[in-house]
């Protein structure tokens, strides 16, 4: 199995199980290979006991054209299709919980293992001062080094992308559609200016709209690639803490900006550090949760560039 053939029976594996199964994690172990499971005879495979039955039942009814036409989507689009079995995989992938199947990749993430990324999340509904807050730790992080990884959304996400942009530095947006969606329909030029100075990337085929239920999901991808996530401005019930639980979950460490106690917008920051969250003030003090690892890639004694204000992106906070 070799070239485009290894990725089809990956997307097979996906349209059988769906996306972010924790199932797959458990059957990847006794098949390694999912075209072993695609080739198997459904006797075999009721023998292994790794399958319910209804997993046998779509294991048999899905076919393999399905695939086909997701794969051609995709080459027809222009991404790359990245998959466990590819050398661009991230490893730091293969270590979470409902390990991504597929990567529709605009752009490139073959350098992310050993770069320090840091993921950096927050309200759509941000203040002047999460703005700021948002803007500066963005900025000096990729003037150290850091790759800055979000979720394209609007308000602390678009910002942070953008900071980190106008910085000259790479940014990582992961999407909770279909890469062809552009949602917020406002980031349409942020999203391009990410793909050519870093990665747009979603588990999700070509042509999947902005289903609300997929972005919790999508957030264990950015924890996932990070190796600390930040929370900047968040509420209480904010998405945001859903990737800060996903980094728990996957032993990343998490960060979290103070803010004023009357401020209802960062509640969920303020939470995070009275649970044990590392309160953050400045860019250093997450880089130096990372100096031992990463000593001669973290620019010591950095400089904060200046913003290139000829990147003309627009952001509606």
């Amino acid at each position: 199995m070799n070239g485009l053939r290894d990725e089809l029976y990956w997307i097979w594996l996906q349209l059988v199980f769906g996306v972010a199964n924790y199932r797959t994690d458990e059957v990847l172990k006794s098949y390694p290979n999912p075209k072993d499971i695609f080739e198997s005879d459904i006797c075999e495979l009721e023998k292994s006991q790794c399958f319910t039955l209804n997993e046998l039942k779509k294991i048999k009814d899905t076919k393999l054209n399905e695939a086909e036409s997701r794969l051609y989507k995709a080459l027809e689009y222009g991404c790359k299709i990245i998959t466990p079995s590819s050398c661009e995989y991230p490893e730091r992938l293969k270590n979470i919980n409902a390990m991504p199947l597929t990567l529709y990749v605009d752009g490139d993430i073959s350098d992310i293992d050993n770069r320090l990324a840091i993921a950096m999340v927050g309200t759509r509904d941000l203040t002047i001062y999460g703005k700021k807050a948002a803007e500066m730790l963005a900025r000096d992080l990729v003037c150290a080094g850091a790759v800055i990884v979000s979720g394209l959304a609007k308000g602390i996400d678009a910002v942070c992308h953008a900071a980190a942009l106008k910085a000259g530095g790479k940014t990582i947006a992961v999407q909770g559609c279909g890469l062809d969606v552009v949602y917020p329909a406002q980031n349409r030029e942020l999203k391009r200016l990410i793909a050519g100075n870093g990665a747009v990337v979603s588990e999700y085929p070509i042509g999947t709209p902005s289903l609300a239920h997929n972005f919790p999901v999508r957030n264990r991808i950015i924890s996932g690639l990070s190796l600390g996530v930040a929370v900047v401005e968040a509420g209480e019930k904010s998405g945001s803490l859903i990737t800060a639980g996903h980094a728990l979950t996957q032993g990343r460490d998490v960060f979290a900006v103070p803010n004023e106690i009357f401020e209802k917008t960062n509640y969920g920051a303020n939470k995070l550090i009275k649970q044990g969250a590392k309160l953050v003030t400045c860019a250093d003090d997450i880089l130096e949760e990372y100096t031992h690892i990463f000593s001669d890639k973290i620019l010591k004694n950095h400089t904060p560039a200046q913003f290139d204000n000829n990147i003309n992106t627009k952001i509606t906070a």
